[in-house]
């Protein structure tokens, strides 16, 4: 059974919103990005974000070397969330 969160994020001065399910994997921990306005999906690579036993967070078909800055307060948001429900 997946789990599901939300997360709350500021993008470019507005208060957004995502819901989160979560899918542990034998080497990763998936988290799918939904409810998230479709003009914020068109900036990401994927909706999949993975959680490496290594501690990173990466989105999945990321090709840049840096992430953008939504994907950077998304990853915030993120860890932040988990960091709290520990």
């Amino acid at each position: 059974m997946a789990r599901i969160f939300s997360i709350v994020f500021m993008y470019k001065g507005v208060k957004r919103s995502a819901m989160i399910a979560v899918r542990p994997t034998p080497f990763a921990t998936e988290y799918k990005i939904t409810m998230v306005h479709d003009d914020l999906l068109d900036e990401l690579p994927s909706q999949k974000i993975l959680h490496t036993s290594t501690g990173q967070f990466a989105f999945v078909n990321h090709t840049l070397d840096q992430p953008t800055l939504l994907m950077q307060v998304i990853l915030k948001a993120l860890e932040e969330y988990l960091a709290a429900s520990v």
